[in-house]
Formats: structure tokens, sequence, C-alpha cells
């Protein structure tokens, strides 16, 4: 996604208060110019070091080329990562 879609979808975030989830698990099978821009580069960009409102999700086994292995790693700011914790617990209670 260019960078103005990203800045658009942050200021979309920002005014409405929703969590822009970003699958990021094959962004490494990219090379050269047509590797997407991701999520905390495109925030980084345009200034938003504090990454609100944020979850970008990658693959160890994409990224390490380790087949079957499938550990995923995710980055959140505290906030998110509360938010996320509500969200499960209650997806789990039903």
């Amino acid at each position: 996604m260019p960078l103005a879609e990203w800045k658009t979808l942050f200021e979309m975030s920002d005014r409405y208060g929703f969590i822009i989830a970003s699958d990021e698990c094959y962004s490494e099978i990219y090379f050269g110019e047509d590797k997407p821009l991701g999520a905390l580069q495109a925030a980084q960009q345009l200034g938003r070091d504090d990454f609100k409102n944020l979850v970008v999700f990658s693959s160890l086994s994409k990224r390490s080329n380790v087949p079957e292995c499938d550990p995923v790693s995710l980055q959140a700011t505290p906030k998110c990562w509360k938010n996320l914790r509500s969200i499960a617990l209650i997806m789990a209670a039903q």
C-alpha cells in the first residue's frame, strides 16, 4: 500500500478509534523495489513513532523459510494489547 493510503488509514484510525491490524506474514518474499511498505515503516515515515492503534502480525516460518513452524510475532502498544486481551476474553466466554 502506498504511503498516501497509509496516511489516510492512520488519519481515519485517529478519528474513529479503530485498530489497524496489518498482516505482514508474507512481506519478506518480495525483493527489490516491489517490496510493499509495511505498517511500521509507514508509521515511522509519517512521524507516528507512538504506533497508536497499530498491530502488526508477522511469521517466523515465512521469514526464516522454516515450513511447518508457525511462531507468530505480534507487535502492538500496551494499550492495544489491553484491548486485544479484552476482545480475546469476550470471545473465549462465548
